[in-house]
C-alpha cells in the first residue's frame, strides 16, 4: 500500500483478499481491534475476499457494490477502515477516480502526507487536460501552502491555468501569491507574469511578459518573439466551448484583419491554430479607455480628431465589403502616436452566422430593435458614442447627445448635431459614410465656442452665399450645421 500512499515501494506478492489479521499496512494508521462479532467486520472481509487480481477483481473495485460497502463503513463510523478498503481496491484498479477519491478523503482527514502520493500519480498518470490532474495539482499548491512553500504552491497553481484560465480558485490563489512576492522581493510585474501562464502561451517561439487586456472570448498579453527578438502582442482565446469553432472564428478574425494594409489597422503577424493564438504587431500607447479613465476625458479638439482619424478608417473599412461591430475605447490603441484599430472578432463571428458585441456600444439594428440589416452605420453608431465619450467622459444617454461640459455656443451645438445624427435610431438620419461623418466632425469642432462669433460668422457667410446667387444660398441653408451658428430662438 506504500506505492499508493507516497511511500516507495512494490506492490506486495499477497493477494488483497488476505484476512485483516495479517500484519498492518504501513501505509495508513490501523485501527484499535475489534470484536469479529462486529457485522462491519465481516462486511470487510467479504469485501477483500472479492478484491482479487483478476477481472472479477478488478470489477468489483469499480463497482457501486463496493461504493455502497464505503458508505456502510463511513455511516457505521469506521472511516479509517473503509480507507484501507478503498486502498486494497486501488491494488486491483488503476483507476483515477478511485485514487482521486481517495485523496479526498485522506485530505478531509487532514492527512496530507499520505495524499501527496495519491496527488502526485494522479498528475503524472492522467493526460493534461484531466479535470483529476486540475484537481490535484490545486490541492498539491494547497498543501505547499500550508507547508511554507510559496514558490513550489505558486508553480502548482499556475500549472493548473496553463490547463484551463478560467478556473477561479486557482487563479485568485495565484494572483494572491505573486502580489505576496513582489512586495515581500520587490520582484517586477514583469518577472512575476512571465511565469504566468508561460507553458501555456509561449511555446517554444514565444515568451509571455506580461498581461495587456481581457475580455469575454480572449486575453491579450504582452510577449517576446525569440525568433525575431521583438516584443509582439499574443491574443490568446480562451478555452471554452467547441474547439473547433474557436479555431473557425481565429481563422476569420486573422483573415478580415489580415486583408487590410491600413495605417489605423493593427496588423496581424501570425497565427497558431493549434494554441488558439492571434500574434499581431504590439501597440505600446495603450488604449483609448485608459486614456479617458487617466485624463477624466479627452480635450475637445483631440477627441474631435481622434473621432475624424476614426470615421475615415471605418470608411476604408467598409470600402473593402468588411465591418468592425465592436467599436468601442477598449479595441482603439495607440501605436507611436496613430489611433490603431484592433480586434475584428466580433465581425468575424457575424461571417459564421453569430451575433456578439459590447452591448452599450451596439446599435438597435445589432441588438434586435430595429427591422434593419446590420451595416457599416452600426458601426457609425458606436463610432458616435465613442466620440461622446472622449469629450464627455461617460457614454451618453442612448437616444440623445449632449454634451453639458461644453459651453453654450456653436460649437457645443453643432458638435451635439453631428453626434446625435451619428447615433440616430433611424437609418436614414445617419451619414451614409465614414468620410462625409469625419468632415462633419472636423467642421463642427472648428466653430467658435460663443454666440456673438457665430452670429458674426452666420452673418458673413450668408452675404457670401447672396453674392453667388440663389443656388449658392440654397446650399447654405441645407447645410446641417449652419443653424447651430446662432442661438435658438
Amino acid at each position: 500500500m506504500k506505492k499508493f500512499l507516497g511511500a516507495e515501494g512494490v506492490v506486495p506478492d499477497r493477494a488483497p483478499a488476505e484476512p485483516p489479521s495479517e500484519a498492518p499496512d504501513e501505509g495508513l494508521p490501523q485501527e484499535p481491534a475489534r470484536q469479529p462479532s462486529d457485522p462491519l467486520d465481516q462486511n470487510i472481509a467479504r469485501a477483500r475476499a472479492r478484491l482479487t487480481v483478476d477481472r472479477e477483481g478488478r470489477r468489483y473495485a469499480e463497482s457501486a457494490d463496493l461504493q455502497a460497502e464505503l458508505s456502510a463503513l463511513d455511516g457505521g463510523g469506521r472511516r479509517k477502515a473503509a480507507d484501507e478498503l478503498l486502498a486494497d481496491a486501488l491494488l486491483c484498479t488503476p483507476s483515477t477516480e478511485l485514487r482521486r477519491q481517495l485523496a479526498e478523503r485522506l485530505l478531509h482527514r487532514g492527512e496530507r502526507a499520505r495524499a501527496k502520493g495519491l496527488l502526485v500519480r494522479l498528475v503524472d498518470d492522467g493526460p493534461e487536460e484531466s479535470v483529476h490532474a486540475a484537481f490535484a495539482l490545486t490541492a498539491l499548491g494547497e498543501i505547499a501552502e500550508l507547508e511554507g512553500d510559496v514558490d513550489e504552491a505558486l508553480r502548482c497553481y499556475e500549472r493548473v491555468l496553463a490547463l484551463d484560465i478560467s478556473l477561479p480558485q486557482p487563479k485568485a490563489r495565484a494572483r494572491r501569491l505573486r502580489a505576496g512576492q513582489e512586495r515581500k522581493e520587490g520582484a517586477s510585474e514583469r518577472a512575476a507574469l512571465a511565469r504566468f501562464l508561460g507553458t501555456r502561451a509561449a511555446g517554444a517561439r514565444y515568451a509571455v511578459v506580461d498581461e495587456i487586456g481581457r475580455g469575454g472570448a480572449a486575453t491579450v498579453f504582452r510577449a517576446r518573439d525569440r525568433r525575431v527578438l521583438r516584443d509582439v502582442a499574443l491574443k490568446i482565446f480562451h478555452p471554452r466551448g467547441n474547439r473547433e469553432e474557436r479555431k473557425k472564428r481565429l481563422v476569420e478574425e486573422a483573415r478580415i484583419a489580415g486583408s487590410f494594409d491600413h495605417p489605423h489597422v493593427v496588423p496581424v503577424l501570425d497565427l497558431d491554430e493549434e494554441r488558439d493564438l492571434l500574434v499581431m504587431v504590439l501597440c505600446d500607447g495603450g488604449s483609448l479607455q485608459r486614456s479617458i479613465q487617466q485624463q477624466g476625458k479627452l480635450r475637445t479638439a483631440s477627441a474631435v480628431e481622434l473621432g475624424a482619424v476614426l470615421l475615415r478608417t471605418l470608411a476604408d473599412i467598409h470600402d473593402a465589403g468588411q465591418l468592425h461591430l465592436d467599436i468601442k475605447p477598449s479595441n482603439l490603441l495607440f501605436h507611436e502616436g496613430q489611433l490603431m484599430v484592433c480586434d475584428f472578432g466580433t465581425a468575424g463571428l457575424k461571417e459564421l452566422g453569430a451575433a456578439a458585441g459590447t452591448r452599450a456600444y451596439m446599435a438597435p439594428e445589432q441588438l434586435g430593435f430595429l427591422a434593419a440589416p446590420v451595416g457599416p452605420q452600426a458601426d457609425l453608431w458606436a463610432a458616435g458614442l465613442v466620440v461622446a465619450e472622449a469629450i464627455e467622459g461617460r457614454l451618453p444617454h442612448r437616444g440623445s447627445v449632449e454634451l453639458p461640459t461644453l459651453a453654450i455656443g456653436p460649437r457645443r451645438r453643432a458638435l451635439e448635431r453631428v453626434l446625435s445624427m451619428l447615433t440616430s435610431v433611424e437609418l436614414t438620419q445617419r451619414p451614409l459614410s465614414g468620410r462625409t461623418a469625419a468632415e462633419l466632425l472636423l467642421e463642427a469642432g472648428a466653430l467658435p465656442q460663443g454666440d456673438l462669433e457665430g452670429t458674426q460668422l452666420a452673418t458673413h457667410v450668408e452675404m457670401l452665399a447672396r453674392r453667388e446667387g440663389e443656388e449658392a444660398l440654397a446650399r447654405l441653408k441645407s447645410h446641417p450645421l449652419v443653424s447651430a451658428l446662432r442661438p435658438p430662438t
